[in-house]
C-alpha cells in the first residue's frame, strides 16, 4: 500500500494515502484476518456475499465480504462490492429536501415507508463497520485501485461509486474530479454509451455544488436528449429544474417540473423528489396556489 500511484501520472494525496494505510493494516488485519481461516472459507464467503448481491441482501453482502478485505485487499472487483452494499445501506434515492417535512408537517410525523429492499435488509442486524467513514475509504481504495486497471467496466463502476459518495458528502469538486476520470476517457465526440448518463449527473449535481449551474444545464440535457434509461433521464431533468432555481430562473424551473410530471413514467419514490422539488419551488415562486397543489400530492405519497 506504500505511495499508490495512478494512471498518468496523478497521484492519491498523502492523506488519503494515510487512511488507506491504516484502513488496511490497523483496522482490517488485526480485527478480521485470522490466519487459520482458509482459502476455501475465505472464496466460499466471497461466493456467498456475491448471492446476497444479486439478491439485494447488502447488510449481509457486506458481512460476507468483510472477512474477506485482508486477503484480496489490492482486488479491485472486492471494493467495488463492498463500496456498493455501504453506500446502499445508508442512501436511499431520495434528495436534498427532507427538512420540510419538519416545516410543512411539524405536527404529523412523516409516515417512513422504505423500499422492499431496504425492509428486507433491516431485518438483519447492521455490522460494526459499516460506517460513513469505512463507505468514504471503500470508495477510495475502489477508485485509487480502478486506475491501475485497463478494464472499462472497472473504470465506470469506480468513478460512480467514488464520485456518488462524495456528492453525498457535498465535496463537489472532488466529485467533478473523480468522475471526470472515466467521462474524460469514454465520453468521445458523435459517439453514445448509456453507461456515461449516470456519470454526467453525477457531473451536472457537482457543477450545481460549485455555483457553475448553466455547465450543469448543458451536461442534464445531454442526458436528457440522449440517455435510454427513463430514470437517468428523470434524475437530468431535476437537476435541470435545481440549476433554474439556482439561478432564480423560476419560470424555467417551473417549465421543466411540468415536463417531468406529463412524462407519467414516474414511481413512487420519483414522485415523492418531484412534490419535494415542487413545494421549495413554490415557495420561492412565491405561488401559494402551486404550493397547495404540490404539497396535497406530496400528502397523497407519504401519509
Amino acid at each position: 500500500m506504500e505511495n499508490i500511484r495512478m494512471n498518468q501520472g496523478c497521484e492519491v494525496s498523502e492523506e488519503q494515502q494515510s487512511a488507506m494505510r491504516k484502513m488496511v493494516t490497523e483496522e482490517l488485519y488485526t480485527q478480521h484476518g485470522p490466519a487459520d481461516l482458509a482459502v476455501r472459507d475465505i472464496l466460499l464467503l466471497y461466493s456467498r456475499g456475491l448471492e446476497a448481491h444479486h439478491d439485494g441482501r447488502y447488510r449481509e453482502m457486506f458481512e460476507r465480504l468483510r472477512p474477506c478485505i485482508p486477503y484480496f485487499n489490492t482486488n479491485v472487483l472486492v471494493w467495488i462490492r463492498i463500496s456498493e452494499a455501504l453506500i446502499y445501506e445508508y442512501y436511499e434515492e431520495t434528495w436534498e429536501f427532507n427538512d420540510i417535512y419538519d416545516r410543512l408537517f411539524e405536527k404529523q410525523p412523516h409516515h417512513y415507508m422504505p423500499s422492499v429492499r431496504r425492509r428486507c435488509n433491516e431485518m438483519r442486524p447492521r455490522h460494526p463497520d459499516m460506517t460513513l467513514r469505512f463507505a468514504e475509504t471503500a470508495t477510495l481504495m475502489c477508485f485509487a485501485l480502478a486506475k491501475q486497471s485497463s478494464r472499462e467496466p472497472v473504470h465506470y463502476a469506480a468513478a460512480a461509486l467514488h464520485g456518488f459518495m462524495l456528492l453525498k458528502l457535498r465535496k463537489y469538486s472532488e466529485a467533478i474530479e473523480a468522475v471526470n476520470f472515466a467521462v474524460e476517457r469514454y465520453d468521445r465526440a458523435g459517439e453514445w454509451q448509456d453507461d456515461l448518463a449516470i456519470l454526467l449527473t453525477y457531473k451536472a449535481e457537482g457543477m450545481i455544488g460549485i455555483g457553475r449551474y448553466n455547465r450543469a444545464i448543458e451536461y442534464a440535457l445531454r442526458v436528457m436528449n440522449a440517455a435510454k434509461c427513463a430514470r437517468a433521464r428523470q434524475r437530468a431533468t431535476m437537476l435541470v429544474v435545481m440549476a433554474y432555481m439556482r439561478k432564480r430562473n423560476y419560470l424555467k424551473a417551473h417549465e421543466y417540473v411540468i415536463k417531468l410530471l406529463k412524462e407519467g413514467k414516474l414511481d413512487e419514490v420519483m414522485l415523492e423528489n418531484v412534490a419535494l422539488l415542487g413545494l421549495n419551488l413554490a415557495h420561492l415562486m412565491g405561488n401559494m396556489k402551486l404550493f397547495k397543489r404540490f404539497e396535497s400530492m406530496l400528502q397523497r405519497i407519504v401519509y
